[in-house]
Parts: structure tokens; C-alpha cells; sequence
């Protein structure tokens, strides 16, 4: 038995309420195997045990009676010791984050493309013109919505700004900055994209599922005041027999 075709008002409610939760569970396993190897290194244990001899060594280094040469051995081996595991804690942080950026990356290409699908289903357009945020948002005007009103608008913006960061730099730029999460970087780290994500996730799906129901909204609701505009509009650029052609046909259609 074929599966019957989705009505248009199906499709977009389907794609304003899709989770993008696939990639993140296979990232979260990436997350959880680092976490591991961490653990088992003993990295963040043993350097703050580190620490602890470098301030020990400092001190004692001070006393009067103090036997200079064998402190010097401790640091050097100490310092070499540092080094091994700065080596260890360094390489998992930089995989941490690159990870992190990728889910940044992946949400906002996702509800962006999902944007994409819900207007060509919606109004029939052809979406290759709509390649930038700007012109996308330009045509919901078009259409009378008004995306920095929706929903999530705030946290989806934010998204697309950190993502083009992301793309061609590690340096965090001016407009990065100025978001919370970034005030005081100069670089993106595992720990303030994770924040940044752990804030912004759900506001950007909101994002999505509010220009669903806008795009629903202008398809499908037309309230006597719209009906006005709409006969209005037909009035100046159609004859009278036109007009009462129409009409009938409507009739028609409803009975």
C-alpha cells in the first residue's frame, strides 16, 4: 500500500518540529571517550599536584638553610613531568573544541536548510537566492513576517555569528565579543562554546518552529480584515464580470 503524500500544511509543521539529535548523540559518545582518556591520564589530578610542587619547591627555594642543588633537580624533573601531561591536556582540550565547534556549525546549517525547505514547500520558490541570512530574511518581509519578532530570533542570530567565526578564524572577533558567553576571550575554548551551545540550542530550534507557524500563518489564516486587502487587491485589476466569475467559482468550490 503506497504511503499517502503529505499535505503541504503537514510537511512544514513535520520540519519546524525536527530535533537534530542525531549527530549530537554521536558527538556527545566523541565526548565521553575524551572525558575517559583524561580520567585515565590522571591529567587534571596530576596537575594540580604539579602545582602543588612548584609552590613547595618556591618556597623552600627561600629559606636560608635551603640545599639548592637538589631543588634544582626536583624542578627540572618537575617541569619535565608538567610538560608531558601539558602536552596530554592540551591535545584533548583542542579535540574537545573542535568538536564543540562542530556542533555549532551543524545546528545552524540544519535550521538554516530546514528554513530553506519549509519556504520552497511553502510558496514554491526557488531557494538558491537565498544563500545569505540577509536575503533570507528579506524575503520573509516580502511575505509580511517579520523574523527579528519571532521567537529564538536572538539566539539563532548569535548562532550564525559565532558559526562564521568559527569558519575562518580561531581568533574571536568584535562581533563575537559582544556576546555573553565571549566578553572576555580572545579565543574559542571547549568550555565557553559549550556554554554558548548549551544557551542558544533550544532558542534556535524555537527560531525554526516560529517561522514554521508564521509561513502557516500567512498560507492559511485569513481573517476578515486579510479577505479585505485580498478582494480589494483583485477589485482594481479585475472587470466586474470578472470579479462576479470569480466569485461563483468560489461558491462553487465551496458547495
Amino acid at each position: 500500500m503506497e504511503q499517502e503524500e503529505l499535505s503541504t500544511r503537514e510537511q512544514i509543521e513535520n520540519i519546524s518540529n525536527l530535533k537534530f539529535e542525531t549527530f549530537e548523540n554521536a558527538i556527545e559518545v566523541a565526548f565521553e571517550k575524551l572525558s575517559d582518556r583524561m580520567d585515565q591520564f590522571g591529567i587534571n589530578l596530576n596537575l594540580n599536584e604539579l602545582k602543588r610542587k612548584a609552590k613547595r619547591i618556591k618556597s623552600e627555594s627561600k629559606k636560608k638553610d635551603a640545599e639548592i642543588p637538589p631543588l634544582v633537580t626536583e624542578a627540572i624533573n618537575m617541569l619535565a613531568e608538567y610538560n608531558e601531561y601539558f602536552v596530554d591536556y592540551n591535545s584533548i582540550m583542542s579535540e574537545l573544541r573542535a568538536l564543540q565547534e562542530m556542533k555549532v556549525l551543524f545546528l545552524f546549517k540544519n535550521i538554516e536548510t530546514s528554513i530553506k525547505r519549509i519556504i520552497k514547500i511553502g510558496y514554491g520558490d526557488s531557494t538558491s537566492k537565498l544563500f545569505r541570512w540577509e536575503s533570507m530574511q528579506e524575503f520573509m518581509k516580502n511575505k509580511g513576517i517579520k523574523p527579528k519578532l519571532l521567537n529564538g530570533f536572538e539566539q539563532m542570530n548569535q548562532l550564525r555569528i559565532v558559526g562564521n567565526c568559527i569558519k575562518h578564524s580561531d581568533q574571536i572577533d568584535s562581533h563575537v565579543q559582544v556576546i555573553e558567553e565571549f566578553n572576555d576571550s580572545e579565543t574559542f575554548t571547549f568550555q565557553n562554546l559549550a556554554i554558548f551551545y548549551s544557551r542558544v540550542n533550544e532558542g534556535a530550534h524555537l527560531f525554526l518552529k516560529s517561522i514554521g507557524e508564521a509561513i502557516l500563518s500567512d498560507l492559511y489564516s485569513f481573517n476578515e480584515n486579510r479577505i479585505l486587502q485580498i478582494a480589494n487587491s483583485y477589485k482594481e485589476r479585475m472587470t466586474d464580470n470578472e470579479l462576479k466569475n470569480l466569485a461563483e467559482s468560489l461558491t462553487n468550490e465551496v458547495h
